[in-house]
């Protein structure tokens, strides 16, 4: 089947019928599932999309059971507006701007919002698995995937590998891309397309001395792929920066913006597939990756997610306790100390389960269509993006296969042996063994000891924020932030980055704050 019929990415309308992302629908058919009383069938469809049907006055929006593709509404009980951005809603509707601190807070401490607030009070994200309609009053119904899912004894590894093979196979065009890293959810893919005769072009950002260049190098010399290698410039973030802010509506952090800046200064076509690994993540265990260590702490359940969460939260701080008095008082309640116990306990609730569990949960349902939706709207705004992890089938077995394969990314070991085992004589991110990937993660993979393989990373953040562009930027804007920090809070934290302290996360929010206060100011 060819690429033709899902040309859906950017954006698609027809008369009535708007579809963002992909899926294996048309328009026309999709108009006819509608029309016939066939909705439902709409959130089960192969890929990932916000589809919204426009007739007179009734609008109704129906999103995809993952959610990665966000789409905003606001209602006040007489006044219905939707958008793909906070900025087209507000302009519509004549609103104000009031901050939603709780999400401010979590886009500080998390990089990622939760459930489906938006950094506005009054804006709201449509659910992920929801059928909203808005027929002088709105009604919204939503259903939790993992809810849909019935329990087994055990998930088939090997089946998840074959439901994954079909799947990329079928988003192929004819002359497809490929973001390869020197990890496993691309080299999983690279080997689904291997072994189905389906040579991708490779694209990798870093600079030659960083180890997923090195890695996909050598992959692409061996198999004889071209290979695009992308190298940034800090002036692309300050030109890209509000753009990415206005479409991201403000709650992707500014270090994790490399996503819609690589593809675009590769040049990749928007008339070919470009195959990226988001959601890879779900077939290991994100959160806590500790093998047996992780095995015993999710006997506790809830308890241990609490405990787990208190103690991410305090390890991971944007901001310093003696920086608080310098934030706005809404914005340091919730960094507080009562703040973060707030956000520990509502967390540990949201995920709705033990370390492991319950982390995958987290995950699924809140990571995802907070943090990676954002990065897949980046995708989207340049590329036909694909992600074959994105098969509901496929997330289903995963779920219920048990966490040792889970641990230690077993199950993409066990898809790259039985697809292209060739891929396995390539050096493993934080490996045991020099110049190849372990078909089985050793015992205790997790401890420093056993990752031999130093991993040099692409993330040229430590290093942008001392140059002197975006130090003069940030303080030029800095009165922006008046209503957020002190405008000596900012200079504080720029020159103790310049000094050699990692002030990474604090000075990336600021930017991604300055360069949506832009968007909200121009917009």
């Amino acid at each position: 089947m060819t690429i033709e019929k899902f040309k859906t990415t950017l954006e698609m309308t027809s008369s009535e019928v708007t579809i963002i992302g992909y899926c294996n629908k048309t328009a026309a058919e999709l108009r006819r599932l509608f029309e016939e009383g066939k909705a439902n069938q709409l959130l089960q469809l192969k890929g990932e999309y916000t589809i919204i049907f426009e007739n007179n006055s009734i609008v109704t929006i129906i999103t995809s059971y993952i959610g990665a593709m966000q789409y905003c509404y606001y209602y006040d009980g007489k006044i219905f507006s939707h958008g793909k951005t906070i900025l087209e809603i507000i302009k519509q509707v004549g609103l104000g701007w009031k901050w939603d601190w709780e999400s401010v807070g979590d886009l500080s401490e998390l990089e990622n919002l939760t459930e489906n607030r938006t950094l506005h009070k009054y804006v709201k994200k449509v659910p992920p698995g929801s059928i909203l309609k808005f027929d002088k009053k709105l009604t919204i119904h939503s259903s939790k995937l993992i809810d849909t899912f019935k329990t087994r004894d055990t998930g088939d590894a090997v089946e998840a590998v074959e439901i994954f093979n079909e799947e990329t196979s079928f988003w192929a065009s004819s002359k497809p891309y490929l973001s390869l890293s020197g990890g496993f959810d691309s080299r999983t893919i690279l080997s689904s397309m291997l072994k189905q005769n389906i040579y991708p072009t490779l694209v990798t950002l870093g600079k030659d001395e960083t180890s997923d260049i090195e890695v996909a190098r050598e992959i692409g010399k061996n198999f004889g792929l071209d290979h695009i290698v992308v190298n940034l410039e800090v002036d692309e973030l300050i030109e890209n920066g509000e753009h990415i802010a206005r479409i991201t509506n403000g709650s992707k952090p500014a270090c994790h913006w490399h996503t819609h800046l690589y593809p675009r200064k590769a040049q990749v076509p928007n008339n070919e597939s470009f195959y990226v690994g988001t959601l890879g993540e779900f077939a290991r265990n994100y959160y806590f990756d500790k093998g047996i260590a992780g095995m015993l702490l999710d006997i506790y359940g809830v308890s241990g997610q609490e405990v787990f969460w208190k103690s991410k939260l305090k390890r991971h701080r944007t901001f310093k306790d003696t920086e608080l008095s310098l934030l706005s008082p809404e914005f340091a309640e919730e960094l507080s100390k009562e703040g973060q116990q707030y956000r520990s306990k509502r967390n540990a609730k949201l995920s709705n389960g033990g370390v492991l569990t319950g982390g995958s949960r987290y995950y699924l349902e809140q990571r995802v269509p907070n943090f990676y939706a954002n990065g897949i709207t980046m995708y989207n705004d340049t590329t036909q993006w694909r992600s074959p992890f994105h098969n509901l089938e496929w997330l289903k077995i995963i779920w219920n296969l048990s966490d040792s394969w889970k641990l230690g990314s077993n199950w993409h070991r066990l898809a790259i042996k039985r697809n292209f085992p060739k891929l396995l004589s390539f050096s493993e991110e934080k490996g045991f063994v020099n110049g190849r990937m372990l078909s089985k993660a050793p015992p205790f993979y997790w401890l420093s000891v056993m990752q031999r393989m130093k991993y040099k990373s692409y993330d040229l953040s430590n290093e942008w924020y001392r140059d002197n562009k975006v130090r003069e930027f940030v303080l030029d804007n800095r009165e922006s932030l008046t209503d957020i920090c002190e405008g000596v809070l900012v200079e504080r934290v720029l020159n103790e980055h310049l000094g050699g302290e990692n002030r990474v996360r604090a000075i990336s929010f600021f930017l991604t704050m300055i360069f949506f206060k832009k968007a909200l100011a121009n917009g």
